[in-house]
């Protein structure tokens, strides 16, 4: 079934000009037909994110949207970091797992990304494997999730996407979903 979402109207982040891969819009968070909490932008040629290849998924959320999702007295980090918990440990289904991840955060370890130039502070979590998942909430106006493999998370760097056509999309116009996701994967990927 489709619908449609308003156009983007906070803050969305992607991979700097460095990364020379496809990119894509990969998912949108948020009720049909209203406004999303959150954008997903894909980096690399594997959509399905498989052990071994080199992609990353960032995402990018509104904290002011967000704020009715949570529960009461939880912070903007708690839910990021369950946005890194579930996408890096999802495949175990175990809720409970995820949330006791998610609730020591605070004690994940560090990294230094750049974001438009800046340094920023990422707590990031690393499961077996090469996949690993972080956040920060260091950036203005925005909170960002990144989700990758085969990238070094320290000194990942960031930037705002002020023209959403490299992501083959107009974050300009309203988003029909999932029509604007699939087209802008195919665009992506030339299928």
């Amino acid at each position: 079934m489709t619908h449609h979402h308003p156009p983007i109207d906070f803050p969305m982040y992607g991979l700097d000009r460095t990364w020379a891969g496809p990119r894509w819009l990969d998912l949108l968070d948020g009720p049909a037909g209203h406004s999303v909490w959150g954008i997903w932008l894909g980096h690399g040629r594997d959509v399905a994110r498989s052990a071994g290849g080199n992609w990353a998924v960032v995402g990018s959320f509104s904290p002011d949207r967000s704020a009715p999702l949570r529960s009461p007295g939880e912070t903007f980090e708690h839910g990021l970091a369950f946005d890194v918990a579930r996408v890096l440990l999802g495949h175990s289904r175990d809720i409970r797992r995820i949330e006791m991840e998610a609730d020591r955060w605070e004690s994940w370890p560090t990294v230094a990304w750049r974001v438009d130039g800046q340094v920023v502070t990422a707590r990031l979590l690393v499961e077996n494997g090469p996949a690993w998942a972080g956040f920060t909430t260091d950036v203005p106006h925005v909170g960002l999730v990144v989700h990758g493999s085969g990238l070094e998370p320290d000194g990942l760097s960031l930037a705002r996407v002020s023209e959403s056509s490299s992501y083959h999309f107009d974050a300009k116009s309203p988003l029909e979903y999932p029509t604007a996701i699939q087209a802008s994967q195919d665009a992506a990927l030339g299928r």
